[in-house]
């Protein structure tokens, strides 16, 4: 048996596949805790477990790397934010620092693989192509009969969670910095995305049509209350940690180009995207032609009643060619033989089998102990603090903890 610690990053991004992932673990007989950016460091400085799956090599630093290391704690990287054909995204992903100290990386893409071993100093063999385990078959939902219109939200530059104003932004911005633009581009498309959204959804509900409304985690989700409170119960705000969970529930997903065409697609859902219909449109060549690439899982309407038209058709199916298939496996290894879960529990397995593991209930109690004492006091320290950065709410919206996402937190039960 090993304890082992999942790094959660950010609750409504992996939670639910991590929580899949901790399953299989103790299927397999081991102890695990899933922590968040609010617990992982500290809970490491004071216990030790055996092994430790991040979501980024910068989760934590060199140094907390190297303590790890002398406390023979094994470290595996399970890639969250996969790059692809995009250099500047692979090296903030992936900063120097000594790679040796990781005992392997599970990432999306080939891409990603061949960029390490040319670019860092890393053995090849630990570097595993595996796909995103938010793609994993283990994953169920019930079908659900719906006609419900999902609009994808990410309005944290204009709906900031913590109220700041825009000139709060502004002012730490440099306009004539090249590296600064797509955030001028960005406020523009979000802006214009949720004047069209405002459209849609007035059409739609006096047709009787519902509108659930996915928000980013970063934004104030009590602002929609304008919304609900002009449309009434029709107009409902997706309070579900994991996305796939709101693309359950609806039949057809709209929104401007989004990753997130990817996870409608693998849901059989149809997207349709307001890319041609905006006029403000990403510019940024490395990052614009990127994004672009999603246009395949999608719908394209160049005019507002085009969109209407296709929202108003029964027979729709999601968008399927050969290209998207590609793309599909390309960036997210979707389609692979071993499901990506599996592949992380079957490399951790033969790790232990080089470090045998006693059984010790007494420790784990001890580990799971300390993680409820911190997120105890985190919550503590987030209410008595007068920073608005650190609000209830956040912690809700965005950093696993025990009490707060009880009892999700425990499925799976420890053996």
């Amino acid at each position: 048996m090993a304890i082992i610690l999942i790094h959660t990053d950010a609750l409504r991004r992996e939670y639910k596949s991590n929580l899949e992932l901790a399953t299989a673990f103790r299927q397999l007989g081991h102890k695990v805790i899933l922590t968040s950016r609010l617990s992982t460091s500290l809970l490491l400085k004071v216990i030790r477990v055996d092994l430790i799956i991040l979501s980024h090599v910068f989760t934590l630093s060199e140094g907390e790397f190297r303590s790890m290391k002398k406390k023979r704690t094994l470290i595996i990287i399970n890639e969250v934010e996969g790059v692809y054909h995009s250099e500047s995204g692979v090296k903030s992903t992936y900063p120097l620092l000594t790679y040796g100290l990781i005992d392997c990386l599970f990432v999306w893409n080939k891409w990603t693989k061949d960029w390490l071993i040319q670019n860092r100093d890393i053995d090849e063999t630990k570097v595993i192509v595996s796909g995103s385990i938010r793609n994993t078959n283990k994953m169920k939902f019930d079908n659900v009969e719906t006609d419900s219109i999902g609009l994808i939200s990410r309005f944290e530059l204009i709906n900031p969670f913590d109220d700041r104003h825009l000139f709060q932004n502004l002012i730490h911005i440099n306009p004539l910095a090249k590296e600064n633009f797509w955030f001028f581009e960005r406020m523009s498309i979000d802006a214009e995305v949720f004047s069209l959204y405002y459209k849609i959804i007035d059409y739609f509900i006096s047709a009787g049509r519902s509108i659930i409304i996915r928000p980013h985690p970063n934004e104030n989700t009590a602002s929609y209350r304008l919304l609900e409170d002009r449309f009434g119960a029709r107009v409902k705000v997706d309070d579900n940690v994991d996305v796939r969970e709101w693309l359950n529930s609806v039949k057809y997903v709209v929104g401007p180009l989004s990753t997130v065409y990817f996870d409608a697609y693998v849901m059989d859902k149809v997207v349709i995207s307001t890319e041609r219909i905006q006029r403000n449109v990403y510019t940024n060549h490395e990052y614009g032609k990127l994004i672009r690439m999603f246009e395949k899982y999608a719908y394209l309407p160049k005019t507002f009643q085009s969109l209407i038209n296709l929202l108003e058709t029964d027979t729709l199916q999601k968008k399927e060619s050969e290209p998207v298939r590609k793309f599909s496996h390309s960036f997210y290894n979707y389609g692979a033989r071993i499901d990506p879960i599996d592949a992380i529990t079957n490399y951790a397995s033969e790790l232990f089998k080089e470090t045998s593991k006693k059984r010790d209930n007494i420790k784990f109690i001890i580990v799971l102990g300390v993680l409820i004492l911190i997120d105890g006091l985190r919550i503590i320290q987030y209410l008595c603090s007068s920073d608005v950065s650190k609000s209830l709410t956040l912690i809700k919206n965005y950093h696993l903890n025990t009490f707060l996402h009880f009892p999700n937190f425990f499925a799976g039960k420890n053996q």
